[in-house]
C-alpha cells in the first residue's frame, strides 16, 4: 500500500510497475497497464491542464537576491584591482557566486509555485514535478533566472542573463543567449551522425558475444563495491550486484550469518541485507572473467533485466550492450553546458587495487620512469607483483645459506639459525606466471643464497594476493608501489576477546608489550585476539609503520578498530565519513582503451609501409561475422610493414616489425 498511497510521479510508476510484474504474471501486468493507460487519459481530459504565462510564477525575493549578488560581484571585482586576486581567481570566483545565485533563485521560485492551491494544481508544477514533460532547469529559465551562458567554444561568459522569459530579455541579454544556443543546435545536427556511427562500431565488436551455455565452470569473478566518483556516489553496491551471481559466500562480519550461498543470485533483498551488514565489496562473476569458448555463460552474464529472470541461452547480449550504450550516445556525445556544469570529469582509469595489507614483491617485473616521472611496467609477460606477509624473520644478522633435499629446502644464516621448511608448500615459478589459484597460501624466499640480512630482516613470506603481467597488470601499466613497500591497512576485529601483541622470531610468535610510540617498526608483528583461556580467536597481521589504537591485555568488542594509520584518518573511518575509503590500496592503473607500445629512447614515430589492401588485410569469419585486422606478406618486396623511432634527423633508431 505504500507504493500507492501517495502523489505518484514517473519514479514511482515504474517501481509500482516493477513490483506488478515481479509478483504478478505477464498477462496481469499487461491488464494493469491498459488500465493505468485509461485513467491516466481520464483524468488528463478532465483536469484541463494547459500553460498559461499566469502560471509562471515570478518570486518576489528575486530582485533582493541579485542586488546582494551584484554587491559582492562589485567586491570582488575591486579585490581584483587592488591585486588581491589573479583574474582566473577573480573569473572563477563570479562564476561560482552566479551558479550560487541561480540555484538560489530555482528554490525560491519551486516553493512558490509549489505553495500555489494546496498542495499545488499549478500546471506547469505538475508537469516538471511528476516527470511528464520539462525539468526543473527549464522552470527556472521560464520563471526564475536564465543564469550563465556558454561561448560556443565552452567556456563560461561570466556576464549572466538576471531575466527570465517571462519577464523578457534586453537585447545584450537575447545576443548572449542565442550566441551559445545556436553553438547547441548546429552541434546537434552535426553530432547525430557520429552519434550512429558510435553505435554501429560498438555492433561490430560486439555482435557475436551470445548467451552460449549455462555455466563456464570458472572460479573467477570481480570483486565490486560502490561507484564513487570524486567523493560523490554514482552508483551504490545494492545497485550493481542485484541481479548477480554471486562467486563466493556472503557473510555478515558481526553475526557469522550466511547471507548468499555461492552460485546463487542476489536479489534486491539479498543486496538490501548485504549494505545492512556493512560489507563494502562483494565478489561477483563477470563476463569479463568467463571462460566460454563462444561468448559467455549465463552464470557470469546474470539476470536478463528486461525479463526480470536469469538470462536465457542463445539471448544476443553483445547487441542488447551495444544499443543499451549507443541509444543515449547522442546526449552522450553533445557538450551541452548546463548552467553549473562548469567542470567536466576527467576520463576514468581502470586499475588494480588490494584490500590485503603485507609486503610488496616483484617477481620477474621491469619497470621504467617515463618522461611523466610515473613508474610503468616494461615486462610484457613472465612477471607478477605479490602482496606477502612474513612467515619466517631473521633471529641474528650473518649470510644465508639455502640447500635442498628431495623434499625439503634447508634455510641456514652461518651457524646461528635453521630452518627446514617442506617443497610442497613453497610456490611454483610457473603457477605464479599462469595465476594458477593454488598459489595463495604458498610460501616464497625474501632472500637468495649468499645473501646478507640483519636481524629482524623477512626470509620467507606468504602469498596473499598475485597480480600477474598481462592477465592483471598489463604491458605499460602505471605502477604505484615499489618492491619491497609495506601496505598498511585498517583492521577491525570481528571478534570480542583480549589483545595480544607478538612478532615473529624464525618461525614462532614472541609476545610483546606494545611498539614504540604505538607505531609498527619490524617485520612480523601480529595482533592476537584470545579468549580469556588463552584460545586463540583471530589473528592480524601488522604492516610496519601502522599505527596501534589498543594497548596489549586490553578487552574489545566486534567491529572494534584496533590498528590503521593515523587517529586523524582513525576518527574520519568512525564517523562513517563516506569520503574516506581506506579498505584498499591502490596496486597500479591503466588507460583500458590503449594498446602500449614501450621504447627505452626518444624519438619521432613513424608508420612504415602499412598500406590498406597490400599490407594490411580485412578478414572475416563467415561462421561468426568477426572481423580482424591483419598484417599480411606483400607481393611488392619493398613493402615492410614496421613502427620506426627517428631523430629529429631522421635518423632510424629503433625498428620494430609488425
Amino acid at each position: 500500500f505504500s507504493l500507492i498511497n501517495k502523489t505518484i510521479g514517473k519514479k514511482d510508476l515504474n517501481k509500482l510497475i516493477s513490483y506488478v510484474y515481479k509478483n504478478t504474471d505477464l498477462p496481469t501486468t499487461v491488464a494493469f497497464l491498459d488500465d493505468i493507460k485509461k485513467m491516466g487519459f481520464e483524468m488528463a481530459t478532465r483536469s484541463g491542464i494547459s500553460i498559461s504565462i499566469d502560471d509562471i510564477l515570478v518570486p518576489e525575493d528575486k530582485p533582493s537576491i541579485i542586488e546582494n549578488a551584484e554587491d559582492e560581484a562589485r567586491k570582488i571585482q575591486n579585490q581584483y584591482e587592488q591585486g588581491l586576486l589573479t583574474d582566473s581567481e577573480r573569473y572563477n570566483k563570479i562564476v561560482d557566486l552566479w551558479n550560487n545565485v541561480t540555484e538560489e533563485i530555482s528554490k525560491v521560485m519551486m516553493v512558490k509555485l509549489g505553495g500555489v492551491y494546496n498542495e499545488s494544481f499549478n500546471p506547469i508544477f505538475i508537469m516538471a514535478d511528476s516527470g511528464a514533460r520539462g525539468s526543473l532547469q527549464q522552470m527556472r529559465q521560464l520563471a526564475g533566472i536564465r543564469g550563465l551562458m556558454t561561448k560556443p567554444s565552452g567556456d563560461i561568459i561570466e556576464t549572466p542573463i538576471k531575466s527570465n522569459f517571462k519577464e523578457g530579455l534586453n537585447v545584450i541579454e537575447y545576443f548572449v543567449s542565442t550566441h551559445g544556443a545556436r553553438k547547441g543546435l548546429a552541434d546537434t545536427a552535426l553530432k547525430t551522425a557520429n552519434a550512429g556511427y558510435l553505435t554501429r562500431k560498438l555492433i561490430e565488436v560486439a555482435q557475436d558475444v551470445f548467451v552460449t551455455m549455462e555455466d563456464c565452470g570458472t572460479t573467477e569473478g570481480l570483486e565490486v563495491s560502490a561507484l564513487i566518483v570524486n567523493g560523490e556516489e554514482i552508483e551504490s553496491l545494492q545497485e550493481r550486484i542485484a541481479g548477480r551471481i554471486s562467486a563466493e559466500d556472503i557473510i555478515n562480519p558481526l553475526t557469522q550469518e550466511l547471507i548468499v550461498k555461492e552460485n546463487q543470485e542476489i536479489t534486491e533483498e539479498l543486496a538490501e541485507k548485504i549494505t545492512e551488514a556493512g560489507i563494502r565489496s562483494v565478489k561477483i562473476f563477470s563476463v569479463l572473467t568467463c571462460k566460454a569458448k563462444y561468448g559467455v555463460c549465463a552464470k557470469c552474464y546474470g539476470r536478463d533485466l528486461s525479463r526480470g529472470k536469469k538470462v536465457e541461452i542463445g539471448e544476443a547480449v553483445g547487441i542488447i550492450a551495444a544499443q543499451s550504450i549507443g541509444e543515449p550516445g547522442t546526449q552522450l556525445t553533445l557538450r551541452t553546458f548546463h548552467v553549473g556544469g562548469t567542470a567536466l570529469r576527467a576520463g576514468e582509469k581502470v586499475g588494480a587495487e588490494t584490500k590485503k595489507g603485507g609486503i610488496v614483491k616483484y617477481f620477474n617485473l621491469r619497470t621504467s620512469v617515463n618522461s611523466e616521472n610515473n613508474n610503468v611496467i616494461l615486462s610484457r609477460r613472465d612477471a607478477a607483483v605479490l602482496i606477502i606477509e612474513p612467515q619466517i624473520v631473521s633471529e641474528n644478522a650473518g649470510i644465508v645459506n639455502i640447500e635442498q633435499t628431495k623434499t625439503d629446502f634447508s634455510l641456514k644464516i652461518e651457524d646461528k639459525e635453521n630452518y627446514n621448511i617442506r617443497k610442497i608448500d613453497f610456490i611454483n615459478e610457473k603457477d605464479i606466471i599462469q595465476n594458477d589459484a593454488n598459489v595463495v597460501g604458498k610460501l616464497i624466499f625474501n632472500v637468495k643464497d649468499g645473501d646478507l640480512v640483519k636481524e629482524g630482516d623477512l626470509l620467507v613470506g606468504r602469498i596473499l594476493e598475485v597480480y600477474t603481467v598481462p592477465k592483471n597488470l598489463p604491458y605499460g601499466a602505471r605502477i604505484y608501489v615499489n618492491d619491497n613497500d609495506t601496505i598498511k591497512r585498517f583492521i577491525r576485529t570481528s571478534e570480542a576477546g583480549i589483545v595480544k601483541f607478538a612478532i615473529l622470531k624464525g618461525q614462532s610468535f614472541v609476545e610483546v608489550d606494545g611498539f614504540e610510540n604505538d607505531i609498527v617498526n619490524r617485520h612480523g608483528a601480529h595482533v592476537l585476539i584470545e579468549d580469556e583461556n588463552s584460545t586463540l580467536k583471530k589473528r592480524y597481521y601488522l604492516s610496519i609503520g601502522s599505527k596501534v589504537f589498543v594497548k596489549n591485555n586490553t578487552k574489545v568488542k566486534p567491529g572494534e578498530i584496533i590498528a590503521g594509520f593515523d587517529d586523524v584518518v582513525k576518527k574520519r573511518v568512525m564517523e562513517a565519513d563516506p569520503s574516506i575509503y581506506l579498505s584498499s590500496t591502490t596496486i597500479a592503473d591503466w588507460d583500458s582503451y590503449t594498446d602500449f607500445l614501450l621504447v627505452d629512447t626518444e624519438g619521432y614515430v613513424k608508420f612504415i609501409d602499412i598500406v590498406n589492401n597490400m599490407t594490411l588485410r580485412v578478414d572475416i569469419d563467415k561462421i561468426t561475422g568477426l572481423k580482424s585486422n591483419i598484417i599480411i606478406e606483400s607481393k611488392n618486396v619493398n613493402l615492410k610493414p614496421r613502427i620506426e623511432i627517428v631523430d629529429e634527423n631522421g635518423n632510424v633508431k629503433i625498428s620494430e616489425s609488425t
